[in-house]
Protein backbone atom coordinates (compact mmCIF):
# COMPACT_ATOMS: atom_id res chain seq x y z
CA UNK A 1 0.00 0.00 0.00
CA UNK A 2 1.22 3.36 -1.06
CA UNK A 3 1.79 5.68 1.98
CA UNK A 4 1.67 9.45 1.93
CA UNK A 5 2.22 12.67 3.98
CA UNK A 6 -0.11 13.64 6.00
CA UNK A 7 -0.72 16.75 3.66
CA UNK A 8 -0.40 14.36 0.52
CA UNK A 9 -3.54 12.81 2.46
CA UNK A 10 -5.56 15.74 2.69
CA UNK A 11 -4.84 16.77 -0.87
CA UNK A 12 -5.84 13.41 -2.17
CA UNK A 13 -8.74 13.59 0.53
CA UNK A 14 -9.99 17.17 -0.50
CA UNK A 15 -9.66 16.29 -3.96
CA UNK A 16 -11.98 13.11 -3.67
CA UNK A 17 -14.48 15.25 -2.34
CA UNK A 18 -14.14 18.09 -4.69
CA UNK A 19 -14.56 15.84 -7.56
CA UNK A 20 -18.09 14.14 -5.64
CA UNK A 21 -19.78 17.70 -4.99
CA UNK A 22 -18.44 18.25 -8.82
CA UNK A 23 -20.19 14.93 -10.18
CA UNK A 24 -22.99 15.46 -7.56
CA UNK A 25 -24.11 19.41 -9.10
CA UNK A 26 -23.62 17.94 -12.79
CA UNK A 27 -26.47 15.14 -11.90
CA UNK A 28 -28.05 18.05 -10.38
CA UNK A 29 -28.29 20.06 -13.50
CA UNK A 30 -28.86 16.91 -15.57
CA UNK A 31 -31.78 15.64 -13.78
CA UNK A 32 -33.55 18.61 -11.73
CA UNK A 33 -32.80 22.16 -13.80
CA UNK A 34 -32.44 20.15 -17.43
CA UNK A 35 -28.62 20.76 -17.85
CA UNK A 36 -29.49 24.80 -17.18
CA UNK A 37 -29.84 27.36 -14.61
CA UNK A 38 -31.23 30.76 -14.13
CA UNK A 39 -28.37 31.55 -11.39
CA UNK A 40 -25.07 30.13 -9.79
CA UNK A 41 -26.45 30.96 -6.99
CA UNK A 42 -29.75 29.23 -7.56
CA UNK A 43 -27.83 25.80 -8.62
CA UNK A 44 -25.49 26.11 -5.30
CA UNK A 45 -28.43 26.55 -3.58
CA UNK A 46 -31.03 24.17 -4.63
CA UNK A 47 -27.57 21.64 -4.63
CA UNK A 48 -27.25 22.23 -1.21
CA UNK A 49 -30.55 22.36 0.47
CA UNK A 50 -32.81 21.19 -2.00
CA UNK A 51 -31.25 18.27 -3.72
CA UNK A 52 -32.19 14.70 -3.93
CA UNK A 53 -28.44 14.54 -3.98
CA UNK A 54 -28.41 16.47 -0.25
CA UNK A 55 -27.25 12.66 0.59
CA UNK A 56 -24.21 13.51 -0.88
CA UNK A 57 -22.91 16.66 -1.05
CA UNK A 58 -23.75 18.42 2.42
CA UNK A 59 -21.72 15.80 4.01
CA UNK A 60 -18.98 16.26 1.72
CA UNK A 61 -18.80 20.13 1.84
CA UNK A 62 -18.65 19.33 6.02
CA UNK A 63 -15.46 17.15 5.54
CA UNK A 64 -14.41 19.74 3.22
CA UNK A 65 -14.68 22.60 5.67
CA UNK A 66 -13.00 20.81 7.97
CA UNK A 67 -10.04 20.05 6.04
CA UNK A 68 -9.13 23.24 4.86
CA UNK A 69 -7.36 24.19 8.37
CA UNK A 70 -5.79 20.91 8.52
CA UNK A 71 -3.16 21.42 5.58
CA UNK A 72 -1.83 24.47 8.27
CA UNK A 73 -1.18 22.31 11.24
CA UNK A 74 0.94 19.69 12.99
CA UNK A 75 0.36 15.89 12.02
CA UNK A 76 -0.64 15.38 15.67
CA UNK A 77 -4.11 17.15 15.04
CA UNK A 78 -4.45 15.54 11.44
CA UNK A 79 -4.58 12.04 12.69
CA UNK A 80 -6.67 12.95 15.59
CA UNK A 81 -9.18 14.47 13.40
CA UNK A 82 -8.50 11.61 11.08
CA UNK A 83 -9.66 8.58 13.87
CA UNK A 84 -13.05 10.88 14.60
CA UNK A 85 -13.80 11.58 10.93
CA UNK A 86 -13.25 7.39 10.69
CA UNK A 87 -15.79 7.01 13.27
CA UNK A 88 -18.35 9.62 12.73
CA UNK A 89 -18.48 9.55 9.16
CA UNK A 90 -20.11 6.07 9.06
CA UNK A 91 -22.47 6.44 12.20
CA UNK A 92 -23.69 9.80 10.07
CA UNK A 93 -24.09 8.05 6.99
CA UNK A 94 -26.03 5.13 8.67
CA UNK A 95 -28.18 7.91 9.93
CA UNK A 96 -28.88 9.70 7.16
CA UNK A 97 -30.17 6.20 5.33
CA UNK A 98 -32.17 4.66 7.88
CA UNK A 99 -33.69 7.96 8.34
CA UNK A 100 -37.07 8.05 6.51
CA UNK A 101 -37.35 10.29 3.01
CA UNK A 102 -40.67 12.71 4.54
CA UNK A 103 -42.62 12.31 7.74
CA UNK A 104 -45.88 11.77 6.96
CA UNK A 105 -47.16 12.33 10.75
CA UNK A 106 -47.82 16.15 11.71
CA UNK A 107 -49.71 18.48 13.86
CA UNK A 108 -51.38 21.98 12.57
CA UNK A 109 -48.84 21.69 9.74
CA UNK A 110 -45.28 21.25 11.80
CA UNK A 111 -43.44 17.51 11.54
CA UNK A 112 -42.16 16.51 14.67
CA UNK A 113 -38.72 13.86 14.24
CA UNK A 114 -36.09 13.96 11.96
CA UNK A 115 -36.29 13.25 8.04
CA UNK A 116 -33.82 12.27 5.69
CA UNK A 117 -32.91 16.26 5.00
CA UNK A 118 -33.06 17.32 9.02
CA UNK A 119 -30.30 14.65 9.64
CA UNK A 120 -28.00 15.46 6.79
CA UNK A 121 -28.24 18.69 8.10
CA UNK A 122 -27.87 18.23 11.40
CA UNK A 123 -25.33 15.57 11.07
CA UNK A 124 -23.20 17.73 8.92
CA UNK A 125 -23.46 20.33 10.72
CA UNK A 126 -21.97 18.14 13.91
CA UNK A 127 -19.37 17.15 12.11
CA UNK A 128 -18.66 20.90 11.08
CA UNK A 129 -18.91 22.11 14.73
CA UNK A 130 -17.22 18.41 16.58
CA UNK A 131 -14.11 19.08 13.93
CA UNK A 132 -13.53 22.24 14.82
CA UNK A 133 -13.65 22.00 18.63
CA UNK A 134 -11.38 18.98 17.97
CA UNK A 135 -8.68 20.89 15.78
CA UNK A 136 -8.78 23.66 17.72
CA UNK A 137 -8.10 21.80 21.30
CA UNK A 138 -5.84 19.36 19.81
CA UNK A 139 -3.97 22.25 18.02
CA UNK A 140 -3.34 24.04 21.57
CA UNK A 141 -2.11 20.67 23.33
CA UNK A 142 0.45 20.49 21.02
CA UNK A 143 1.57 23.99 20.96
CA UNK A 144 1.92 23.68 24.54
CA UNK A 145 4.30 21.14 24.27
Amino acid sequence: MLKLGYKKQIIATTSFFVAIIFVDFLLLLENKMGVTCESVLKCVRVLLFGSPYQLVALPSLSVLLSLLPLYFLKEGVFKTWRTFALIYLPVAIFLIVISPEQLDQSFLGMSYGADRESTTIATAGLFVLVSYIIIIYKSYSLRSK
